[in-house]
């Protein structure tokens, strides 16, 4: 038998309708078409909104996490950028001041994911994946049209 958990939503707490969301050091994270972070403690089946951050930039609507210390955040500025999170004082508008570009593409980027530990993965708008290694920070491309390499940005 599956059990259901309710969630409940405090107050001004809203994960928006064109957006993503992902977990970093415990909590709730989303971004959406108003184009600021939202970070939601989960507690008792309920979400409480603890805090919001204006994205500067182009539109944000793709995020991904470690869930750690690591937020992966792309749009339509067609550039997947990469934040590190001070683990004393948690995400703060302070840790979106300094990104790293690690991959750059010719359209919106629609999909970001990442493994936790060494590659993030790109998708754009145009069908171009890009997978980046932290480690070497050496980037693979995929453009479409090319022989075995087919991807679709739903």
């Amino acid at each position: 038998m599956t059990q259901r958990l309710k969630m409940e939503m405090s107050s001004g707490a809203h994960l928006g309708t064109k957006g993503d969301i992902c977990f970093v050091n415990g909590k709730l994270v989303s971004v959406a078409e108003d184009n600021m972070l939202k970070v939601y403690n989960i507690q008792n089946s309920k979400l409480d909104k603890v805090q919001e951050i204006e994205l500067t930039g182009g539109e944000t609507f793709t995020l991904c996490s470690n869930q750690v210390d690591k937020l992966i955040l792309a749009g339509n500025d067609k550039v997947v950028n990469t934040f590190t999170i001070n683990a004393e004082t948690g995400l703060t508008a302070d840790n979106f001041k300094e990104p790293f570009a690690a991959l750059k593409f010719d359209s919106e980027v629609k999909r970001v994911k990442f493994n936790g530990s060494k590659w993030i993965l790109g998708v754009a708008e145009d069908e171009h994946v890009s997978i980046f290694n932290t480690e070497t920070k050496a980037t693979l491309h995929c453009k479409p049209g090319h022989a075995g390499c087919m991807a679709k940005s739903a």
